[in-house]
């Protein structure tokens, strides 16, 4: 899918004898084929970033009045002006930045985009790195460059979620820290999940990713055991899920593969929280064999209710039979009862 840029801004947050201050970039920033590559590079980083959060935007306007500028931008009928909504998204941000010590000056990017029929703005603060150049004549220069790799401050709002009306529109770097803490309040982002959902929801990802994978039976089953035992462990320290430490564990070889398919900004999945070890048991299969039949179930039938055991009377009641198994038995029984 491509990124179709509609609008880019740069503005700079400068230190000043020890106070930050806001310099304006231009009020149009015209969109070439440099500014496409940093936009989609950007983009394209963040995405793979496994520590995100996420969440929805502050019902509390007054103090976190982010969305008022976003409405005024994203309208019905089309956009609004975009050199002042990042001008009123400066003056959010240099006084949540003031707020906490050691926030540090960069290159804030605003770009609108669009991809694959979804509007997004994603904002980033950048900081320059020194290289090396050669030139013509052979002589080696010093030379200033973004550095895109090392950007740890970065969010993206998916406008089109935001308008439709659902739950998680907003994902954002997770950083530590009061440094981290003052970029999710200019956003304006308050999470809407609980540890609770968060595990069922990293608990689906992980099945999908085995599925992804093509694992077989055996691969699949020892994979999600060992992410229960991680994650139990997790819980038991009272430590936070954290996607890139869980994929080294369980992905020694490609732990790249596991974290940017959990960090993927499309999953909504956000690290950071306490496992529900509850929640955790349904990562696992109840497995038992007689002469006469075997069976095999997920916790989560057990979860769902799909599957029921009394243990007064050690019996199974198993629901939601699917419609070719039902008419087996169907058969099977009519052909007995002719007997």
């Amino acid at each position: 899918m491509v990124n179709t840029i509609r609008c880019v801004a740069i503005h700079d947050i400068r230190k000043n004898s020890d106070r930050l201050e806001v310099v304006l970039g231009p009020e149009f920033m015209r969109v070439n084929e440099t500014t496409c590559r940093v936009v989609d590079g950007l983009n394209d980083i963040y995405t793979r970033r496994s520590s995100k959060a996420h969440g929805r935007f502050s019902d509390d306007t007054d103090n976190y009045p982010t969305s008022e500028y976003f409405d005024a931008y994203f309208q019905a009928d089309g956009f609004g002006d975009f050199n002042t909504f990042t001008l009123h998204m400066m003056s959010t941000l240099i006084a949540k930045a003031r707020s906490v010590p050691n926030a540090g000056a960069g290159h804030v990017f605003f770009a609108h985009f669009e991809r694959d029929g979804r509007e997004f703005m994603l904002i980033a603060i950048v900081n320059e790195r020194l290289g090396a150049m050669l030139t013509d004549a052979f002589a080696v220069e010093d030379v200033r460059h973004l550095d895109l790799e090392g950007f740890r401050f970065a969010g993206r709002v998916d406008m089109t979620s935001w308008r439709a009306g659902e739950d998680r529109y907003i994902g954002f770097l997770r950083g530590r820290g009061d440094v981290a803490e003052y970029f999710k309040e200019f956003l304006a982002c308050v999470s809407s999940t609980t540890a609770k959902r968060s595990t069922e929801e990293l608990v689906t990802a992980l099945r999908n990713y085995a599925d992804d994978q093509g694992m077989e039976v055996a691969k699949r089953d020892d994979f999600l055991a060992r992410a229960k035992a991680t994650l139990d462990e997790t819980a038991r320290r009272g430590d936070l899920v954290d996607f890139q430490t869980l994929a080294n564990v369980l992905v020694p070889s490609e732990p790249e593969l596991l974290a940017e398919f959990l960090g993927d900004p499309d999953r909504r999945l956000g690290d950071g929280f306490s496992p529900n070890r509850r929640v955790l048991g349904t990562l696992v299969k109840f497995r038992a064999r007689t002469p006469l039949w075997s069976i095999e179930i997920d916790r989560a039938a057990i979860a769902e209710g799909a599957v029921v055991f009394d243990p007064e009377n050690r019996t199974l009641t198993i629901t939601q039979v699917p419609n070719d198994f039902a008419e087996e038995l169907r058969g099977e029984y009519e052909v007995h009862a002719e007997d």
